[in-house]
């Protein structure tokens, strides 16, 4: 877990992890 820390995010799995928090920030407000 600590050298992915360190390790640059990739911009797409910088997207996907949005949109995930997104729709659990959705269903729970639902």
């Amino acid at each position: 877990m600590a050298d992915l820390v360190r390790t640059p995010i990739p911009p797409f799995f910088y997207s996907v992890h949005r949109l995930i928090s997104q729709l659990l920030i959705k269903s729970s407000l639902e």
